[in-house]
């Protein structure tokens, strides 16, 4: 990865990898919101995401989700870049490596990040 692009991975970034589903089956590329500041452009440094689905939450996860959203339109949503909404659970934290990051997208609307950040806190309570 370039050096323009390691600088993009930064806590709140959106980007696209394959991890598996919460289950640890189905791998997928799927959209990630980054967590961790990484320190090395290593493509075998590990960061921390919590990753998303396109599927809204069953009845019960309701509250482990935040809800990102996207746009069917050249580019995606002006703000995150993504093509369509997505929920990103607070339950479905994967470790990811720089060398597995297959697209950048936008950042994650500040607000709603915080609140990521205060749902996977809770959940790891």
């Amino acid at each position: 990865m370039d050096d323009a692009d390691f600088k993009k991975l930064t806590p709140g970034r959106i980007i696209r990898a394959g991890v598996l589903d919460p289950q640890g089956k189905g791998w997928k590329v799927r959209p990630l919101i980054v967590l961790t500041q990484l320190a090395s452009n290593d493509p075998d440094a590990e960061f921390r995401v919590v990753a998303g689905s396109t599927q809204s939450p069953v009845e019960g996860n309701e509250g482990l989700a935040i809800r990102v959203p996207g746009h069917h339109q050249p580019g995606g949503h002006p703000r995150t870049g993504l093509h369509e909404t997505t929920w990103f659970y607070a339950f479905w934290i994967c470790t990811l490596k720089v060398g597995e990051v297959e697209r950048f997208h936008k950042l994650t609307p500040e607000n709603l990040f915080l609140e990521l950040r205060a749902l996977i806190e809770k959940a790891e309570q």
